[in-house]
């Protein structure tokens, strides 16, 4: 990224534009596939600063600040560096965006930590998100987690196992 004056340039996502809800939210989740920054950053710029993130039971959070510190918690305890949005439908009322999506969360080497179907709804102001509600089955992907940790796990104590034969 090109600095100036000692601030990041913009990129063309960062650039203030008024856009129809359902293309601010196509290119919201298409910026978190890029790489985790690319992800934190899409929250930062789409979140309104009142925005309600509600995914319970796993979490509610407040803003952009708190959405961001929750992904900066599932890349510490579950090594989430990307999620690749496979959007099934989209439909839009008014500024009401419902959608129908599986999301592939990713570790930084690209393996699958899960993949969940989740249903959102996201009511959109001009360039923000002001209220995001997400459902989905959090036992399914808690589940699919452990196992996909249990057997990142075992591939790593193989590869030490054989380094050490060598």
């Amino acid at each position: 990224m090109v600095h100036v004056g000692g601030a990041p340039a913009l990129t063309v996502y960062d650039l203030p534009m008024t856009v129809t809800p359902d293309v601010l939210v196509e290119r919201f989740f298409g910026r978190w596939a890029v790489d985790f920054d690319q992800m934190c950053r899409s929250f930062e710029i789409t979140l309104s600063r009142d925005c309600g993130w509600d995914q319970r039971p796993l979490a509610r959070t407040i803003g952009p600040e708190e959405a961001v510190r929750f992904l900066q918690r599932c890349r510490t305890f579950m090594g989430l560096d990307t999620i690749e949005v496979e959007l099934l439908s989209l439909a839009v009322n008014q500024n009401v965006v419902h959608t129908a999506r599986i999301d592939h969360l990713r570790r930084a080497d690209g393996t699958v930590l899960a993949s969940a179907a989740v249903a959102g709804v996201l009511k959109v102001e001009g360039d923000h998100v002001i209220e995001w509600r997400e459902y989905f089955d959090p036992t399914n992907l808690a589940f699919q987690a452990l196992g996909s940790g249990m057997s990142a796990a075992a591939r790593a104590a193989r590869s030490r196992v054989l380094s050490l034969r060598n």
